[in-house]
């Protein structure tokens, strides 16, 4: 059976065969990857995007699987040469089923179009990552119309191409109760799959697991806080509420450093941290590797998920997965992975003030946390459980390649 890939990002196991270096990007992607190559039965070819079109090219993987690249565009611009590209690969490639993974761009629509084209839209899976059309809908929860910014007006543009991509195509799978309705919504005539993820080997193969002993006392761990949809500015009041309970308090964030950035939005959120009397107690981590990701996980007392949407938080999934205790916003399909009370805390976005309350919760009863931390263990290996999640997305391509 040949199976085609086509991705949003370059998957680092791909990066080497461009000579780049490997991004801790897309780590639902190579965990799939990494399972699915090595069953003999598939073919599995992949196309990835490139931003230095100079640096364009088609090959064979050290793994002997074939991968094209197609040109990286954010905008409009390019879209039928985008399609020619994709009409052409398929015709190199020849698959019994063509995998898109991800609706947020719009070489989704594109690639369904070349699809229709070579009249194989009947083989054609959408897998469900976000979706864009909700999530500018939450995009400037909090935030004043002065506060759009460039990656707001470019999400508004693609969604009518996510949306005519959805109302094309027969087959999606997903893996949370949002996500499916969400899809049904727009084309309720699809046939939905759920289909787990596989996050990263080190989530998987490590054994150390948080413990309440070892872990540093009064302590947020964030992953991700560059841009609003991940909701830093709705909680910044209640983190400086929290501070007053706890002087010792820190909160540690991965990724890029938003203050240091001059977009409308990083200026405002340094003015709020200054304002909050937070600027000793946040830490902006910058980019990190899965392990040193890990390790954070390791060290937090309280993983916290603040955004105004999500999917299938990844982040959720690997804070889980390593047993430290979560809070997160009530959105999208998080309610679909943490049983409130059970394996962590869900707390209303309108409501911040719950949020503060579950964190001491979790900060003051250590029974509490341990209960929590051995639930989220068992709740990772239902939802996110390798074995189940391959056999899910192999059984899939049987179906619609012998349609």
């Amino acid at each position: 059976m040949r199976v085609l890939w086509v991705c949003n990002v370059v998957i680092p196991e791909i990066s080497d065969e461009f000579g780049f270096k490997r991004r801790n990007v897309g780590g639902w992607l190579s965990g799939m990857w990494n399972q699915i190559r090595k069953n003999p039965q598939i073919n599995l070819g992949i196309c990835v995007p490139i931003i230095d079109y100079e640096k364009m090219k088609d090959g064979i993987t050290k793994y002997n699987n074939k991968y094209y690249s197609y040109k990286w565009q954010n905008q409009i611009e390019g879209y039928e040469e985008q399609v020619q590209r994709f009409s052409d690969i398929l015709e190199q490639f020849n698959p019994d089923v063509v995998h898109i993974w991800g609706t947020e761009y719009i070489h989704t629509m594109a690639m369904v179009e070349a699809c229709k084209s070579k009249k194989i839209i009947d083989k054609v899976i959408i897998n469900i990552q976000g979706i864009i059309y909700k999530y500018t809908e939450k995009y400037m929860y909090g935030l004043e119309d002065s506060y759009k910014d460039d990656i707001y007006i470019s999400m508004k543009k693609r969604c009518p191409y996510e949306i005519n991509a959805l109302k094309n195509v027969q087959y999606v799978c997903g893996r949370t109760d949002w996500d499916k309705a969400s899809v049904m919504s727009i084309n309720p005539k699809i046939k939905y799959y759920h289909c787990g993820e596989i996050l990263r080997d080190i989530f998987y193969d490590n054994n150390d697991k948080w413990n309440y002993k070892k872990s540093k006392k009064h302590s947020i761990f964030i992953s991700q806080a560059n841009y609003p949809i991940k909701g830093l500015h709705v909680i910044l009041s209640q983190l400086s509420e929290l501070k007053k309970y706890y002087p010792d308090l820190l909160i540690r964030i991965s990724g890029t450093d938003i203050t240091k950035s001059d977009s409308v939005y990083s200026r405002m959120i340094y003015k709020e941290i200054v304002k909050s009397n937070l600027l000793e107690t946040i830490t902006f981590l910058g980019m990190l590797s899965e392990e040193q990701m890990y390790r954070e996980y390791l060290r937090a007392n309280v993983f916290l998920s603040p955004s105004l949407i999500e999917n299938s938080s990844n982040s959720i999934c690997e804070a889980m997965s390593v047993g430290t205790p979560v809070v997160s916003s009530y959105v999208g399909g998080v309610p679909s992975i943490i049983v409130h009370g059970e394996n962590g805390f869900l707390y209303p976005l309108d409501e911040p003030y719950m949020m503060t309350f579950y964190i001491k919760k979790l900060f003051e009863d250590i029974d509490l946390t341990e209960k929590i931390s051995d639930n989220e263990i068992k709740r990772f290996n239902e939802f996110n459980n390798r074995q189940s999640s391959v056999k899910q997305v192999i059984e899939l391509y049987n179906k619609i390649s012998k349609l």
